[in-house]
């Protein structure tokens, strides 16, 4: 008894000397730093293993980050063109019938379709839950100025339609209600359209000629100078329809097509969003009566399109999250395989920590560390690639791309947990070897 109580005493005192020189956590930090060193010290022994090593995750994180960028830009581009049609809108488009139906329903030459002025009153009376209804009148014709010309879209509209659709005005003003009473011979241009024609200085007060009515420019457009968007014009729903009438005459190479369209365009924008998809039910329901089987118009909910592109957008970024971990499992099994042979390599060496007082995990942090540096470096120029990838792409595709924290974090996390998993089994092995066979390997 005595033996065992002494023997208890001086283990005792030996664990109190060891605590004072060595207390555990104020050591923590100092000791994590001390382990990437001799991690980072490992790996530069072997720079080419290692460097070939990396590359596997370099290319994965890389292509992976490309793509949900290259992904992320056009899925915004969408999303930013389908919010411009307004979320509480119900858009409703004139469109030309199939063949057979312009046989049936055309008057000699002239081809009779889309909304009318009737299921304009209908609706106005029948859908409680439209706010605001705005028509739209298309003229087609040409825009001039001086002897150059312009092909543009050339739309007659009541003065909201510029809040119905939140399109901004530059400089100059938007239509207003006295433009439509007074019939007045004013247009709101794209931001592109003036210079395309030619024109210098401000466009504002300038004239410019539509067919053969002369307009004077009262405002320009807010908006990037790309796409069609940009050539728009916009003229008083009134003056449009007195001006240039219901009929229209498009001439080609030896042709004439004449078409009569009493509304183009309406836009029906409700007073939430909650009502968009009632109100949506409703018109279709009471178009279906007025026109028959007529499908001589078109309808579209932006709240349905982004409710769709939302959903597409989650769908393929699971699929994204899927292939980044696959190429970075291949990746992860590179650096297992690598740790594998270095664990044979450096068996003397494991056997040696463990005779100067090593624990197994000692053996086990220092193997995790190399390997979860190489994954966190792999990741970090993996990174750097997608970026220098995701432009590449834009410049010659001209295709957008759109960076965020998001894809990267991701990579580091995974990368990370993949160098965790992958350096798992080769540093369990190498702190469960024996450390006397270690110590004695040649």
């Amino acid at each position: 008894m005595d033996d065992d109580a002494g023997t208890e005493t001086k283990e005792k005192s030996r664990r109190e000397r060891l605590s004072a020189y060595a207390p555990p956590f104020p050591l923590a930090p100092r000791r994590l730093i001390e382990m990437l060193a001799l991690g980072a010290r490992s790996l530069g022994r072997y720079k080419l293993r290692s460097f070939l090593t990396t590359l596997g995750i370099v290319f994965g994180v890389g292509a992976v980050v490309s793509m949900m960028s290259v992904a992320a830009g056009a899925s915004q581009e969408l999303l930013d063109e389908i919010h411009s049609m307004g979320i509480r809108n119900i858009l409703l488009e004139s469109v030309k019938p199939p063949e057979e139906r312009q046989a049936e329903g055309g008057r000699g030459r002239v081809k009779e379709y889309g909304l009318r002025e009737r299921d304009v009153r209908v609706l106005s009376s029948t859908a409680p839950l439209v706010d605001t209804l705005v028509r739209g009148h298309r003229v087609m014709t040409k825009a001039y100025l001086g002897d150059r010309q312009v092909e543009s879209t050339i739309l007659g509209v009541e003065p909201a339609y510029f809040d119905a659709l939140d399109l901004e005005v530059a400089s100059g003003r938007p239509l207003v209600p006295l433009d439509e009473e007074n019939l007045t011979c004013v247009c709101v241009i794209g931001p592109k359209l003036f210079s395309e024609l030619g024109g210098l200085g401000d466009p504002v007060g300038q004239t410019i000629r539509i067919g053969e009515v002369f307009f004077r420019i009262c405002g320009v457009l807010a908006g990037p100078e790309t796409g069609s968007e940009a050539l728009d014009i916009f003229i008083p729903y009134g003056t449009s329809v007195s001006h240039f009438g219901y009929l229209q005459m498009r001439f080609g190479s030896g042709s004439m097509e004449a078409s009569r369209v009493e509304v183009s365009r309406l836009v029906l924008r409700c007073r939430n969003i909650y009502m968009v998809l009632p109100a949506a039910s409703v018109v279709e329901h009471v178009l279906k009566r007025l026109h028959g089987n007529e499908r001589d118009y078109e309808i579209t909910v932006p709240l349905k399109l982004l409710e769709q592109a939302e959903r597409t957008q989650r769908v393929f970024q699971v699929v994204m999250i899927l292939i980044a971990g696959i190429s970075l499992i291949v990746g992860g099994i590179g650096i297992a395989n690598i740790m594998f042979a270095s664990v044979m390599e450096r068996t003397r060496e494991i056997g040696i920590r463990r005779a100067l007082g090593a624990r197994e995990t000692d053996i086990l942090s220092q193997f995790l560390t190399e390997t979860v540096l190489i994954a966190l470096l792999g990741g970090a120029a993996g990174c750097l690639a997608g970026v220098g990838g995701s432009w590449l792409i834009a410049e010659f595709t001209g295709w957008p791309y759109h960076l965020s924290p998001g894809p990267f974090l991701l990579a580091l996390l995974i990368s990370c947990a993949v160098g965790i998993l992958a350096g798992l089994a080769p540093a369990r092995r190498a702190a469960k070897l024996d450390p006397v066979s270690a110590f004695q390997h040649e």
